[in-house]
């Protein structure tokens, strides 16, 4: 559990933009605010309005922008991913939201088009979402995850029945890749990042 670390003042008017608020992202935000710092009572109707604008693909509609100005699909993932972030904490009330997160989760693995999901931002909070959620599910059957980076194949990482999923982590291994090559990116360049299932084995 954290802290408001003296930004109490701070949070009380965050929380009630978001009360008074029909932005989702808004809303998925300031939820994930309070659970960050412990106030979860709080927390729980706010996210309880996020579950009730989650449609039965998972979307999480009714975002007005995010801080990148992101619209259509990057959007929508977006706020999905921090919608479903907050459904995936570990909280008194992660039970209630259960059924948001498995289909926050679907929605996003099928919003992936050409290794991405829109904007940078929409790609890196999806990524988060599967991260996190294979942190806390259980790993079935065996097989091998590989990263390609534009293309390029930075890692393979073999699982089982007994591995670890917070050993699933490839976030040293896109850096390592990417920090003799900054110079070479422009602001508007496109990063493809792609996550592929290779030779599994175990249900589907």
């Amino acid at each position: 559990m954290g802290e408001a670390n003296g930004l109490d003042k701070e949070i009380d008017t965050v929380v009630k933009r978001a009360q008074s608020s029909d932005d989702s992202y808004l809303i998925a935000l300031v939820s994930l605010i309070l659970q960050n710092t412990g106030k979860y009572q709080q927390a729980d109707p706010l996210i309880q309005l996020l579950l009730k604008k989650q449609d039965k693909d998972g979307k999480v509609s009714g975002a007005k922008t995010s801080i990148t100005r992101s619209s259509g699909k990057s959007l929508d993932v977006e706020t999905t991913a921090l919608a479903t972030l907050a459904f995936m904490k570990d909280t008194p009330f992660a039970s209630k939201y259960a059924a948001g997160q498995e289909k926050g989760v679907k929605f996003i693995v099928s919003s992936v088009q050409d290794g991405s999901y829109g904007s940078t931002q929409a790609t890196i909070l999806a990524l988060k979402v599967l991260v996190v959620y294979l942190k806390t599910s259980k790993m079935q059957g065996s097989g091998d995850f590989e990263l390609y980076i534009n293309g390029n194949k930075v890692k393979t990482l073999h699982f089982d029945d007994a591995t670890k999923t917070d050993a699933l982590d490839f976030t040293n291994d896109t850096l390592t890749w990417l920090h003799p090559r900054f110079d070479s990116f422009k602001p508007s360049s496109a990063l493809k990042i792609e996550l592929k299932l290779k030779n599994y084995s175990g249900d589907k």
